[in-house]
Protein backbone atom coordinates (compact mmCIF):
# COMPACT_ATOMS: atom_id res chain seq x y z
CA UNK A 1 0.00 0.00 0.00
CA UNK A 2 1.43 3.15 -1.10
CA UNK A 3 1.36 6.09 1.48
CA UNK A 4 0.19 4.70 4.33
CA UNK A 5 0.86 7.90 6.70
CA UNK A 6 -1.22 8.79 9.89
CA UNK A 7 -2.65 12.35 9.64
CA UNK A 8 -2.43 14.30 12.66
CA UNK A 9 -6.08 15.02 14.32
CA UNK A 10 -6.57 19.16 14.19
CA UNK A 11 -7.22 19.21 17.72
CA UNK A 12 -4.08 17.34 18.61
CA UNK A 13 -3.56 18.88 22.25
CA UNK A 14 -0.10 17.67 22.17
CA UNK A 15 1.30 20.17 19.90
CA UNK A 16 2.60 17.74 17.21
CA UNK A 17 3.26 14.56 19.40
CA UNK A 18 1.85 11.76 16.94
CA UNK A 19 1.20 9.41 20.04
CA UNK A 20 1.34 5.81 20.20
CA UNK A 21 -1.35 5.32 17.73
CA UNK A 22 -3.74 3.73 20.61
CA UNK A 23 -3.84 6.61 22.35
CA UNK A 24 -5.88 8.31 19.90
CA UNK A 25 -4.09 11.66 19.10
CA UNK A 26 -3.70 10.66 15.29
CA UNK A 27 -6.21 9.49 12.75
CA UNK A 28 -5.43 7.01 10.32
CA UNK A 29 -5.18 8.72 6.55
CA UNK A 30 -7.78 7.91 4.33
CA UNK A 31 -5.40 5.12 2.51
CA UNK A 32 -4.23 3.86 5.84
CA UNK A 33 -7.74 2.97 6.62
CA UNK A 34 -8.22 1.57 3.54
CA UNK A 35 -5.31 -0.85 4.34
CA UNK A 36 -7.33 -1.60 7.49
CA UNK A 37 -10.33 -2.51 6.29
CA UNK A 38 -8.93 -4.83 3.62
CA UNK A 39 -6.84 -6.68 6.55
CA UNK A 40 -10.01 -6.84 8.10
CA UNK A 41 -11.71 -8.83 5.05
CA UNK A 42 -9.39 -11.90 5.86
CA UNK A 43 -6.02 -11.14 4.62
CA UNK A 44 -3.70 -12.48 6.82
CA UNK A 45 -0.42 -9.92 5.94
CA UNK A 46 0.46 -7.25 3.52
CA UNK A 47 3.49 -5.22 2.89
CA UNK A 48 3.67 -1.53 3.48
CA UNK A 49 6.51 0.27 0.82
CA UNK A 50 7.44 3.59 0.62
CA UNK A 51 6.17 4.08 4.57
CA UNK A 52 8.23 7.64 4.38
CA UNK A 53 7.81 6.53 7.99
CA UNK A 54 11.07 7.05 10.81
CA UNK A 55 10.46 6.06 14.10
CA UNK A 56 7.97 8.52 15.21
CA UNK A 57 5.29 7.93 12.68
CA UNK A 58 6.24 3.92 12.76
CA UNK A 59 5.03 3.95 16.54
CA UNK A 60 2.09 5.93 15.56
CA UNK A 61 1.44 3.08 12.21
CA UNK A 62 2.02 0.36 14.76
CA UNK A 63 -0.64 1.27 17.57
CA UNK A 64 -3.30 1.89 14.70
CA UNK A 65 -2.73 -1.57 13.64
CA UNK A 66 -2.27 -3.24 17.44
CA UNK A 67 -5.30 -2.09 17.99
CA UNK A 68 -7.03 -3.62 15.19
CA UNK A 69 -5.07 -7.30 16.68
CA UNK A 70 -2.00 -7.06 14.23
CA UNK A 71 1.34 -6.98 14.54
CA UNK A 72 4.19 -4.65 12.11
CA UNK A 73 7.38 -5.32 11.97
CA UNK A 74 9.18 -2.66 9.59
CA UNK A 75 12.19 -0.94 8.49
CA UNK A 76 12.67 2.71 9.01
CA UNK A 77 13.02 4.70 5.60
CA UNK A 78 15.46 5.92 4.54
CA UNK A 79 16.82 8.73 2.31
CA UNK A 80 18.04 7.23 -0.85
CA UNK A 81 20.02 9.24 -4.09
CA UNK A 82 16.93 10.65 -4.52
CA UNK A 83 16.50 13.17 -1.16
CA UNK A 84 12.56 13.85 -2.06
CA UNK A 85 12.42 9.70 -1.60
CA UNK A 86 12.22 8.09 1.71
CA UNK A 87 12.17 4.26 1.64
CA UNK A 88 10.82 2.47 4.37
CA UNK A 89 9.29 -0.49 4.19
CA UNK A 90 6.86 -2.94 6.98
CA UNK A 91 5.17 -6.35 7.45
CA UNK A 92 1.81 -6.34 8.98
CA UNK A 93 0.49 -9.39 9.76
CA UNK A 94 -2.33 -11.75 11.86
CA UNK A 95 -0.17 -12.89 14.72
CA UNK A 96 -3.21 -15.82 15.12
CA UNK A 97 -2.22 -16.51 11.43
CA UNK A 98 1.32 -16.03 11.45
CA UNK A 99 4.43 -16.24 13.64
CA UNK A 100 7.90 -14.09 12.78
CA UNK A 101 10.34 -16.83 13.46
CA UNK A 102 13.38 -14.43 12.12
CA UNK A 103 13.78 -10.77 10.75
CA UNK A 104 16.91 -9.53 8.62
CA UNK A 105 17.35 -5.78 7.42
CA UNK A 106 19.62 -7.03 4.20
CA UNK A 107 19.33 -3.23 3.02
CA UNK A 108 17.66 -0.83 5.61
CA UNK A 109 14.22 1.14 4.54
CA UNK A 110 14.57 -1.43 1.30
CA UNK A 111 14.58 -5.11 2.00
CA UNK A 112 13.24 -6.83 4.82
CA UNK A 113 13.86 -10.47 5.40
CA UNK A 114 11.57 -12.23 7.29
CA UNK A 115 11.10 -16.02 8.32
CA UNK A 116 7.50 -16.59 8.97
CA UNK A 117 5.50 -19.94 10.41
CA UNK A 118 1.98 -20.26 9.45
CA UNK A 119 0.51 -21.01 12.60
CA UNK A 120 -2.14 -23.68 11.75
CA UNK A 121 -0.02 -26.05 9.84
CA UNK A 122 3.20 -24.85 11.48
CA UNK A 123 4.65 -24.85 7.75
CA UNK A 124 7.34 -22.31 7.33
CA UNK A 125 8.52 -19.79 4.43
CA UNK A 126 11.01 -16.44 3.57
CA UNK A 127 9.41 -13.50 3.00
CA UNK A 128 11.29 -10.52 1.45
CA UNK A 129 9.36 -7.07 1.94
CA UNK A 130 11.33 -4.78 -0.74
CA UNK A 131 10.72 -1.12 -1.43
CA UNK A 132 13.55 -1.01 -4.49
CA UNK A 133 14.63 2.63 -5.45
CA UNK A 134 12.68 4.79 -8.70
CA UNK A 135 13.97 4.82 -11.45
CA UNK A 136 16.61 7.96 -12.60
CA UNK A 137 18.97 9.59 -14.81
CA UNK A 138 21.98 10.07 -12.22
CA UNK A 139 25.01 7.97 -12.29
CA UNK A 140 24.59 7.80 -8.72
CA UNK A 141 21.11 6.54 -8.46
CA UNK A 142 21.19 4.23 -11.31
CA UNK A 143 24.70 2.29 -8.80
CA UNK A 144 21.85 2.71 -5.94
CA UNK A 145 19.66 0.48 -7.88
CA UNK A 146 22.02 -1.52 -9.22
CA UNK A 147 23.16 -2.45 -5.69
CA UNK A 148 19.32 -3.01 -4.31
CA UNK A 149 18.75 -5.67 -7.34
CA UNK A 150 21.97 -7.40 -6.35
CA UNK A 151 21.20 -7.53 -2.52
CA UNK A 152 17.66 -8.62 -3.63
CA UNK A 153 19.03 -11.39 -6.09
CA UNK A 154 21.59 -12.62 -3.71
CA UNK A 155 19.28 -13.01 -0.76
CA UNK A 156 16.84 -14.53 -3.18
CA UNK A 157 19.42 -17.53 -4.16
CA UNK A 158 20.63 -17.88 -0.53
CA UNK A 159 17.01 -18.23 0.51
CA UNK A 160 15.99 -21.03 -1.71
CA UNK A 161 12.56 -22.51 -2.98
CA UNK A 162 9.97 -20.70 -0.18
CA UNK A 163 10.36 -17.66 -0.94
CA UNK A 164 7.67 -15.28 -1.22
CA UNK A 165 8.67 -11.40 -2.57
CA UNK A 166 6.38 -8.61 -2.02
CA UNK A 167 6.53 -4.91 -2.15
CA UNK A 168 7.14 -2.11 -4.66
CA UNK A 169 9.91 -3.40 -7.16
CA UNK A 170 9.92 0.03 -9.30
CA UNK A 171 10.35 -2.16 -12.57
CA UNK A 172 9.38 -0.02 -14.88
Amino acid sequence: AHGARSKQRTSDPAGGDMGDGQDLKTAPSDTLQAVCDLMDSGYVGGVLSETHAGATLIKALTGHFKRRGYQVTFSYGVAGTSKEEIAGVAFVYKESELLVLAREEILPGRILRLRLQVQRDSSEFELLAVYMPAPGDSAERRAEITEAFRKLVEAAERLGQMLLIIGDLNAE
